[in-house]
């Protein structure tokens, strides 16, 4: 199945996708029209105060579509598919190329009914720009395969539920393939965690071919470059850690705060359209993503705290096309983008939520 038969996919193949990108087109926002799995109606977005300190949002929808999904499954492909809550691969999530088919399904061993189920649960969190976003990643498998890596493929992401979703236990879905991780965690129908989280990219801009001229991520790139450019003085010293841009992220499984704190300069030393851009980048990583209800309370999260505390570090150089990388580090977050290449074109990017990733606020001990 090509990529632009998996954005269908998304979209559900009907006139309201069009309706959707010609609203957009007009600055009308968008319609909810997530995939949905069989006898589920798409959920409307969530206007739901915010839950207590421990929760995201309520999203029964969420494991309801996890039930649909996995119903779907023959029981051969259920045991592809389900692991204990426990089981190693619930920590080691990677996202990297050394092993390009993760643990899971992948969608190349599901039938388009089934494809439909399983994006429809990733959309019961995720908005349908992030599920845009997710295709774009996904679509770049096809990319290299088309360069002459046959191993590539959009198909090759998988789809895995941890624990049995019900009405109160733990349980969790994650997507994950080569440059693409997310994780939703619940406690019954209560989101309790979204991260790790990752959307990277190779190449970030098509230079050829049938999508020549698409480019994955805009404003991790943009924003984040013309932040530094309009540093000056010793601010723009404070922020830069190395001449050098880091070859990779340092936060990988099982390092997840590992970045130093003190690191690059503080928002307080930003002037006021400075400190506009840093949030703005902030919010890419950990709000565009996802639903109403999510996105909400990951605002509210990563405005927890000291504000002026938040830190700001910049490595490499900053001419486009030239390897660079950065962090960004807050009392509940950290965020990292790096060039893998010299041009940058393969960007490895994370967001952590520091004490909460995996839900381990509320299943520790």
């Amino acid at each position: 199945m090509t990529n632009i038969g998996r954005l269908d996919c998304f979209l559900r193949r009907s006139v309201l996708a069009s309706w959707t990108f010609t609203r957009r087109a007009l600055g009308l926002g968008a319609v909810s029209i997530a995939a949905v799995g069989p006898g589920l109606a798409a959920a409307p977005a969530s206007s739901a105060p915010l839950l207590d300190d421990a929760r995201i949002a309520f999203l029964p929808e969420a494991r309801q579509r996890a039930g649909a999904f996995l119903t779907g499954l023959e029981e051969a492909q259920r045991d592809r598919t389900r692991f204990a809550f426990t089981a190693p691969s619930w920590r080691n999530w990677n996202y990297f190329g050394t092993t390009l088919i993760k643990p899971g399904l992948p969608l190349a061993d599901m039938t388009p009914v089934q494809r439909d189920a399983a994006l429809g649960l990733l959309a019961s969190v995720f908005s349908d720009a992030g599920m845009e976003k997710a295709d774009r990643v996904m679509a770049l498998q096809d990319v290299l395969a088309a360069r002459g890596d046959p191993r590539h493929s959009s198909d090759n992401f998988s789809f895995a539920v941890y624990g049995q979703p019900g009405p109160s236990a733990p349980w969790a879905f994650r997507i994950e393939g080569h440059h693409l991780t997310a994780t939703a965690t619940f406690a019954g129908d209560d989101l309790i965690s979204v991260t790790p989280s990752s959307f990277s990219c190779n190449p970030n801009a098509v230079a050829t071919g049938a999508r020549r001229g698409r480019i994955t991520l805009t404003d991790e790139e943009n924003l984040a470059r013309a932040l530094f450019a309009d540093l000056q003085g010793a601010t723009a010293r404070h922020a830069r850690i190395s001449e050098a841009s880091y070859r990779n992220i340092v936060t990988s499984a099982g390092r997840e705060n590992s970045l130093p704190g003190a690191e690059g300069v503080p928002a307080s030393d930003l002037s006021t359209g400075q400190a506009d851009l840093l949030w703005a980048l902030i919010e890419t990583y950990s709000l565009e993503h996802l639903g109403f209800a999510a996105a909400e309370s990951q605002r509210a999260r990563i405005r927890s705290g000291d504000a002026n505390s938040v830190r700001f570090a910049w490595a490499g150089g900053n001419r486009k096309d030239t390897a660079f990388s950065y962090r960004i580090t807050g009392p509940t977050f950290a965020i990292e983008l790096a060039s893998v290449d010299s041009g940058a074109q393969h960007l490895h990017t994370i967001y952590h939520d520091l004490d909460r990733g995996l839900g381990q606020h509320v299943l520790a001990g």
